[in-house]
């Protein structure tokens, strides 16, 4: 079988710094809405 015949779930990994401001947050929440709206 090939590697790409598998379906493997996928993690998001987040961590926020001191440094870290709003548009950070926004920025991931985009990110994290795009690749929900791939799986579905």
């Amino acid at each position: 079988m090939r590697r790409s015949d598998f379906v493997l779930p996928g993690m998001v990994r987040v961590s926020f710094g001191i440094y870290n401001d709003e548009s950070d947050v926004d920025a991931l929440l985009e990110c994290i809405r795009q690749i929900v709206a791939e799986k579905k």
